[in-house]
């Protein structure tokens, strides 16, 4: 259907060749909303791979494609859908006109609470069986039974402005209807360490410099995304999460990222402007491969253990080798070391955890990923340029 799709917008494309608004837009996916909607956001926006000049990006790596069932549905489901004919915010990033804002970054939202359910109450289905995937809330009430509050220690980090994830926007033009959206996911900081204006809405943010890649491009961000009736969907994305106060150097990829959230009213989609979310889910699916080498690069990052505390067996899963020695030596590390150099923890990891992936991501019949959800509010976030 998809295929047909396309061809008939090629189609129209090809009888609209005297066209410049439709010459100059050679994305396919555009492509395809032309042949379903007459809006005129269709004419101007670009997909998340396309240039975002004003950022000085030339292209974005391409996102992971694991979930092609589902993104094949929402396409399908986009395509099918009829945009009203409504105005575009005149300034809009990128814009061109003078007397609009100017500046590196489009609007901008700042999670100010991030909860991961420990019972699978959110977010979403990720093996197509239409219940709900939170394989990661499990886990971490398993790290909570352990004394470790993964929850607060989100909430702990965001408050002391020390956790800082933005999205960012480009093309947004139109805060209640906009088929095609470049949303990006951005580790930011504060730019005047004052932390009460930015869990108001009020705070201006640097993007720091491991969000972008050596071309000074966006490192993490969604396939694509879309605004209908007011709710943001973005699908086929790539972030990292982080496990503040549990494990500090731990930096574990999601893969297949989703958001839905509500756009509250008053958006200011310009340079720097803000956008408000509310109502936010958040999900995605954690490669087992990835969560373990992570755990193992936090302990190579600790001094009392040096070495991966955990070895890959021969069924794809993990096992912990760490000793009471090891234990000793750590006793008065932080944290996150003397999680991965106890026997009992690290042990719970390796055995309990290590085999509980739910997710198959290479339909090859067996299970390699854990699903991940949470539920996040976003206040609208200034985003002024990379950090200094």
């Amino acid at each position: 259907m998809k295929r047909l799709l396309i061809l008939v917008a090629f189609a129209m494309l090809a009888g609209c060749a005297d066209d410049p608004a439709s010459t100059n837009n050679s994305n396919t996916n555009n492509a395809t909303n032309n042949a379903t909607n007459s809006s005129t956001n269709n004419t101007t926006h670009t997909t998340t791979n396309n240039a975002v000049d004003d950022m000085g990006v030339t292209d974005i790596p391409d996102m992971a494609e694991l979930d092609a069932g589902t993104d094949a549905e929402a396409d399908a489901e986009a395509d099918a859908f009829m945009y009203p004919d409504l105005a575009q915010d005149p300034c809009a990033f990128p814009s061109t006109d003078v007397t609009c804002p100017t500046g590196p970054y489009g609007p901008g939202s700042f999670m100010t609470s991030i909860i991961i359910p420990e019972q699978p109450t959110c977010c979403f289905d990720f093996t197509g069986d239409g219940v709900v995937d939170n394989k990661i809330g499990g886990l971490l009430a398993v790290a909570k039974g352990l004394g470790f509050d993964v929850n607060t220690g989100i909430e702990n980090a965001i408050a002391d402005g020390t956790l800082v994830n933005l999205f960012g926007f480009s093309h947004f033009e139109n805060a209640m209807y906009d088929p095609t959206i470049d949303m990006f996911f951005f580790k930011g900081t504060d730019s005047d360490l004052n932390i009460l204006p930015n869990l108001q809405g009020l705070g201006e943010f640097y993007v720091l410099a491991e969000s972008l890649n050596m071309q000074g491009q966006p490192r993490w961000g969604f396939g694509s995304a879309r605004v209908r009736a007011g709710l943001l969907e973005a699908f086929d994305g790539e972030f990292d999460l982080d496990f503040p106060d549990l494990l500090e150097q731990v930096r574990i990829p999601v893969a297949q990222g989703r958001i839905e959230a509500q756009v509250l009213p008053g958006a200011d989609l310009s340079a720097g402007g803000t956008v408000t979310l509310d109502a936010g889910k958040m999900g995605g699916v954690i490669l087992r491969d990835e969560f373990f080498d992570s755990l193992n690069a936090a302990s190579n990052a600790c001094v009392c253990l040096s070495r991966n505390v955990y070895d890959r067996e021969a069924d794809g899963g993990y096992s912990c080798n760490s000793v009471t020695e090891d234990e000793v030596a750590c006793a008065t590390a932080t944290s996150g070391c003397r999680f991965l150099a106890a026997k009992n923890y690290c042990g719970a990891l390796g055995s309990a955890i290590s085999n509980a992936v739910d997710v198959d991501t290479d339909n090859d019949g067996k299970n390699d990923s854990y699903s991940f959800g949470a539920t996040f509010t976003g206040v609208g976030a200034s985003i002024i340029g990379n950090e200094p």
